[in-house]
């Protein structure tokens, strides 16, 4: 079962059920993201947590923070739970075929991206506070996000943008079947999440286009990047240290 967040699609626990009863011999649940809360503080959380006791071999977590957050607040047995880190697959992504469909311009030497929803807990306010600082001293530098044309907090990102004086250095990108464009394009790679952040896919996909990457300590990120060698960690929420 892949089940995306804890304890995410309920129809999930009646297969599992099913299953048992049906007499599978082994069954395993892949968990991508944090338990909203405690257990103890929902009755959903509590039912969840014993059909899992009680009918699954195996829970799988995509990194160590997971795992931990599982043990501490899904109250499933510590014995089913196993880490396994995400790979990633490059095979929609690279830009091998050179196709050269990307309009945008980048600056060669000088541009960063950070890759993603535009949702507030993806840090996009603390990067652009950070943003004006850098901008300050390289001016020819660009910003380019690439996430969602609508939806999500892009209008209040706008508007950050043009009080904080950067609008002319930020570039939008919407999603692109063919990513790999992008990364190829970028020189750096930026993730300054503040929360439910559990592993960090864009810093491997980064890393399998050879580039750098500057990440908050959050979630499972520090198990990603040796600080200051293949990238930087820097504390969540410090537009000065992450500038």
């Amino acid at each position: 079962f892949n089940n995306g967040g804890y304890p995410g699609a309920l129809t999930s626990y009646m297969v599992c059920l099913i299953a048992k009863k049906s007499g599978v011999r082994n069954s395993a649940m892949i968990v991508r993201n944090y338990p909203p809360c405690h257990f103890s503080k929902s009755s959903i959380m509590r039912i969840v947590r014993r059909i899992c006791n009680r009918t699954l071999d195996h829970i799988v977590t995509v990194s160590d923070s997971l795992h931990q957050a599982m043990v501490n607040d899904s109250g499933v047995d510590e014995r089913l739970l196993y880490t396994i880190h995400n790979g990633v697959s490059l095979d929609n992504k690279a830009a091998a075929d050179k196709t050269g469909n990307l309009q945008t311009e980048f600056v060669p030497g000088f541009s960063v991206g950070i890759v993603g929803t535009l949702q507030a807990r993806k840090g996009h306010r603390v990067l652009f506070k950070a943003w004006q600082f850098v901008h300050s001293q390289f001016p020819q530098a660009k910003l380019y996000v690439v996430g969602s044309a609508s939806g999500d907090d892009k209008d209040g990102l706008v508007q950050m943008a043009s009080s904080l004086g950067i609008s002319n250095s930020v570039v939008w990108i919407d999603f692109t079947s063919n990513i790999g464009e992008i990364y190829e394009a970028l020189d750096v790679v930026v993730a300054p999440s503040l929360e439910f952040e559990s592993f960090g896919r864009t810093l491997i996909e980064a890393m399998a286009f050879s580039k750098p990457v500057v990440a908050s300590k959050v979630g499972g990120m520090p198990e990603l990047i040796d600080d200051g060698v293949d990238g930087y960690l820097v504390a969540k929420n410090d537009p000065d240290a992450l500038s």
